[in-house]
């Protein structure tokens, strides 16, 4: 069940964009200096930018809210960035109904700030199953190599490798 919904409108002139994702990245969303944890949200990111004093790079936590059918932007600056091993982080909190063009935001800032706090601290793992997957296929790869060396260095002798036992070959 959604828990906020905006009709499809435009801000500044640009559409709402196709994907939660994208919401914000092109348009000019206004800023606000506080959230709630209760409050709908539709995109966290984390991203790692030149501070505005180009004092260095620092890692910035970005939120788009839902307030009375309007976004609404937060920003916080969660320090340097060389102090986070962490990939940096995109969080879709919801989608736009492709029918009706209204904005679905299902999720709220608290849940988003523990998924990102998750993914960042490793707890969320998000690497993990490709790879798992990946280092598998290599595994496979590596052995069938080593066996056709192993086939090709007992063919040459004459013997056939199959199990713990080696047997003449009949030449």
């Amino acid at each position: 069940m959604p828990i906020s919904v905006i009709n499809d409108k435009e801000l500044d002139g640009t559409p709402v964009l196709d994907h939660p994702s994208e919401v914000a990245r092109d348009m000019k969303i206004p800023m606000t200096d506080w959230v709630s944890m209760d409050e709908p949200a539709v995109r966290l990111i984390e991203v790692n930018e030149n501070a505005p004093d180009s004092s260095g790079f620092r890692r910035y936590q970005r939120i788009i809210v839902v307030r009375k059918d309007e976004f609404a932007e937060y920003s916080e600056d969660l320090g340097p960035a060389g102090n986070y091993t962490a990939n940096e982080i995109v969080l879709p909190g919801g989608y736009k109904d492709p029918e009706t063009k209204r904005i679905f935001a299902e999720e709220t800032v608290g849940s988003l700030k523990d998924i990102a706090r998750d993914m960042r601290f490793g707890i969320i793992d998000t690497h993990a199953p490709a790879e798992a997957e990946l280092m598998a296929d290599r595994q496979h790869v590596w052995d069938d190599f080593y066996q056709k060396i192993e086939q090709k260095f007992w063919a040459e002798r004459g013997k056939t490798h199959s199990g713990p036992t080696l047997t003449r070959s009949s030449k």
